[in-house]
């Protein structure tokens, strides 16, 4: 087992989703990491729930903050030189954990380090995956021009691997009081942390991403239908772009001594990037999702409940995807390495969570 005595996970939860959050904590168990458990829910977990955490975990009940309030309020209470963000229903495999800890330790200018990402649920008692889907890119080795890798960090995601600690309490400082799309938060965090150095890489799986529950199309005034485009471009959210890049350049100046007009000009390319890039997205998205148009008809015209109650009959004796193990063949033979004991480890987990 792994001790990981320089390491703090972050743990954001809401909508009391309590199993979700011991059996996370549980996962790290025993490994010398502290937990911070940060809860939006109405309702505080409750005593006899608590006293199942591990006893390195910190529970904080904080319903009337926002999640980048909650970010804020984490990050100052880690004590530890490097600092996990873990979503309450994922799991970070602790080899690579371990293994990017290492590559932060010995590279001094890199900022953050992350692994691969694959995803998972469970059903029928087995562990399924999306097929074929994970970032297989390799971006490395970064550029020493900020402008460039302020293009090269719109292209991955390693908001969720292992930070150093001073790097996102900084980073967190940049966020806006007020946002209303969630891709606002990787964009920041992410652009930010371009802007002062550099990020590692590593050709493992990481990170088991969850798709057992919806996602909420709404929580606490977050559209998460809203795309970074239109955030961006559109008329009503400008006084959050205004307030985002305000807080970005400020922070950035102090913290690189660099002029406020050339952060200003600089964050103002890699946005537009962002938004353009968010548009090819979605363009790719649509022309993927193209149907007949009297099935787009139906679609357009019929009761959402109609449409549940249509997908809930189509689908209700699939499989939500491909088994995990065909998706970690495919991950090997485009020659990402697997620690197949610690997914063994961490399918364990999981079957007794729904045992």
């Amino acid at each position: 087992m792994f001790q990981f005595n320089d390491l703090t996970i972050i743990i954001p939860t809401y909508s009391n989703r309590y199993r979700f959050v011991i059996r996370t904590a549980e996962y790290w168990n025993n490994t010398g990491s502290d937990i911070i458990i940060l809860d939006e829910s109405m309702d505080p977990m409750p005593k006899n729930l608590q006293l199942l955490l591990p006893e390195s975990s910190l529970y904080k009940h904080t319903p009337s903050e926002s999640f980048y309030d909650r970010l804020k309020i984490a990050t100052n209470l880690v004590k530890t030189p490097y600092v996990i963000i873990c979503p309450d229903d994922n799991f970070m495999l602790h080899s690579t954990v371990h293994k990017c800890i290492l590559k932060i330790k010995e590279q001094p200018e890199l900022l953050a380090c992350a692994g691969i990402y694959t995803w998972f649920t469970c059903y029928n008692g087995d562990i399924y995956s999306l097929e074929k889907i994970s970032d297989l890119r390799l971006h490395n080795p970064l550029s020493d021009n900020i402008s460039q890798r302020l293009i090269e960090c719109q292209e991955v995601i390693f908001m969720y691997g292992v930070w150093r600690t001073r790097t996102l309490r900084t980073c967190v400082k940049m966020l806006p009081d007020k946002h209303s799309s969630p891709a606002v938060l990787l964009c920041t965090l992410q652009c930010g942390l371009a802007y002062m150095g550099k990020w590692g890489e590593i050709r493992e799986l990481m990170w088991l991403r969850s798709y057992e529950k919806p996602s909420a199309s709404k929580k606490n005034g977050t559209n998460r239908n809203i795309r970074f485009q239109t955030w961006y471009e559109e008329k009503a959210y400008q006084s959050e772009v205004q307030e985002t890049f305000s807080k970005m350049v400020a922070v950035l100046s102090e913290e690189t001594q660099s002029s406020q007009l050339e952060i200003d000009q600089n964050l103002k390319a890699a946005f537009k990037n962002f938004a353009e890039l968010s548009i090819r997205q979605y363009e790719k998205e649509q022309s993927n999702n193209r149907v007949k148009k009297r099935r787009r008809i139906i679609q357009i015209i019929a009761p959402l409940s109609f449409k549940k109650a249509w997908r809930y009959y189509k689908y209700k004796n699939l499989p939500p995807g491909i088994l995990l193990t065909s998706q970690l063949s495919w991950l090997e033979e485009n020659n990402i390495q697997i620690d197949i004991e610690e997914v063994n480890n961490v399918k364990q987990f999981i079957k007794r969570f729904y045992a």
